[in-house]
C-alpha cells in the first residue's frame, strides 16, 4: 500500500488549521484520496484516519494513553533540537498546544511539566513558557543521562569519574585564568560557610567539581560529568548514607582546599594525584557501606 505524507498550505479557518500564517496542515494521501491533519511548526499530528480507511494494513500507530505525554514530550524535544523552537523563544499556550496535538489539557499539562522538570522548558507565572537558554545542552546531558541510567550502578558512575577527573582537573589548572580561579573559591568558601552551619550537601560538593571540570575546558566530558553528577544526585539517598558522618564531610572539605591549593599553586600532576586519591577513598567508602549493608541483611 502506498502512503505517503502531504502538505496543504492553509487558505481559510475551519479547515483544521489555525489562522496563523506559520502554521501547516499535513495529512495522509492515500488513492489519491487527502486526508488532512494539522501541524504545527513540524509537529505532525495525523487524524480523520482511522482503521476503516486503512483495514488491516494501517500503518498509523495510535498513541497508548499511558505514554501520550511521552510523545508529546519527545516531539517537542525534537522541535528544539532541530532548532524551531530556540532558546528565550515563548511557545503557544497550553489551550493552543493541546488543540495542535489533538490531546486533553491534563495531557498537555503533563508534558510542559515533564519538559520543565528536565531542564528544556521554564514557566514564568503570568507570562508564559519559553524554551530554557541551556536547552540544547540539557537535550545533550539527557541523552547521556539515559544512556548511564540503564542499570549504571553507583560504583560504576564512581570509578567513571576516577578515571575522567584527574585529567580534567590537570587540564584546568593550565588552563585556569585568575577569573576561574576567583569562581572556584567562591564555591569553595560557600561550601566551608555551609559546612559550619551545619548545612552542607553533596550537591555542593559536586558543584566544586563541575566548576573544574567548566575550567578545564571540554565541553563532550563536561556534559558527560554533569550527567553522572545529575544521576548521582538522583540516587542520593544510597551515595549520601556514606557521606554523613562529620569527620568524613570535614576530610572532604579539606580535601577541596587542597585541590584549589593546586590552582593557586599552579601545580597539575598534583591536582592530579590529589584527585584521584580524593574520588578513590570516596569509592572505598560507597563499596564499604554496600558491603555492611548486605551483611546486615544477609
Amino acid at each position: 500500500m502506498m502512503l505517503r505524507t502531504k502538505t496543504f498550505k492553509h487558505r481559510r479557518e475551519g479547515d483544521g488549521c489555525h489562522a496563523a500564517a506559520s502554521f501547516f496542515c499535513m495529512g495522509l494521501e492515500y488513492k489519491g484520496k487527502e486526508y488532512p491533519g494539522t501541524v504545527f511548526k513540524g509537529i505532525k499530528i495525523v487524524y480523520n484516519v482511522n482503521k476503516e480507511v486503512f483495514g488491516e494494513e494501517q500503518m498509523i500507530e495510535r498513541v497508548v494513553k499511558t505514554n501520550l505525554y511521552e510523545a508529546v514530550s519527545n516531539q517537542i524535544t525534537r522541535l528544539i533540537k532541530r532548532g524551531e523552537w530556540k532558546p528565550g523563544d515563548r511557545i503557544p499556550g497550553e489551550i493552543e498546544l493541546s488543540k495542535t496535538f489533538g490531546i486533553g489539557r491534563s495531557s498537555m499539562r503533563e508534558s510542559l511539566k515533564a519538559l520543565e522538570l528536565t531542564g528544556l522548558l521554564v514557566s514564568k507565572p503570568g507570562i508564559g513558557t519559553f524554551v530554557a537558554d541551556d536547552a540544547l545542552r540539557n537535550i545533550k546531558n539527557l541523552g547521556l543521562f539515559l544512556l548511564i541510567e540503564n542499570e549504571s550502578s553507583i560504583e560504576d558512575l564512581m570509578e567513571t569519574r576516577l578515571w575522567i577527573e584527574p585529567q580534567l582537573i590537570h587540564a584546568a589548572i593550565e588552563r585556569a585564568t585568575d577569573e576561574d580561579r576567583a569562581d572556584l573559591k567562591a564555591i569553595l568558601d560557600y561550601g566551608v560557610e555551609a559546612l559550619e552551619r551545619k548545612d552542607y550537601s553533596f550537591d555542593m560538593g559536586l558543584r566544586f567539581h563541575m566548576k573544574i571540570a567548566e575550567i578545564a575546558g571540554n565541553e563532550i566530558l563536561f556534559n558527560f560529568l554533569d550527567s553522572i553528577a545529575n544521576h548521582l544526585i538522583a540516587q542520593r539517598g544510597e551515595v549520601i548514607l556514606e557521606h554523613l558522618s562529620e569527620y568524613v564531610l570535614n576530610k572532604e572539605m579539606g580535601e577541596h582546599v587542597d585541590l584549589y591549593r593546586c590552582f593557586q599553586e599552579n601545580k597539575p600532576e598534583e591536582g592530579r594525584r590529589l584527585m584521584y586519591k580524593h574520588i578513590e577513598e570516596s569509592l572505598d567508602r560507597i563499596r564499604e557501606g554496600k558491603r555492611r549493608k548486605k551483611d546486615r541483611n544477609s
